[in-house]
């Protein structure tokens, strides 16, 4: 009796360390697929930042160069009427 006993108390550990086991595998897919949206989120947030960032400097950058060429066209007002 000592023995079935035995084996019915190990059959249960293993029927629990089973269903543990596929619990901790549901949470570690769980927990993986949180991190990828979070990561994607994050990742998203940080390009869109960049391209705010680009726009700026290309604004900055397209008003240097309307303001460089305004002065090459005066400079070259002023050479043809010396």
């Amino acid at each position: 009796m000592g023995e079935t006993a035995s084996r019915v108390a190990s059959l249960r550990h293993d029927k629990n360390g089973e269903q543990l086991r596929r619990e901790a595998e549901r949470r570690h897919v769980e927990i993986l697929h949180e991190a990828e949206a979070a990561i994607a989120s994050e990742t998203e947030e940080i390009l869109a930042a960049g391209r705010r960032e680009a726009d700026a400097l290309k604004a900055k950058a397209d008003a240097n160069l309307e303001r460089a060429i305004d002065r090459l066209i005066e400079k070259f007002k002023g050479a043809l009427n010396a």
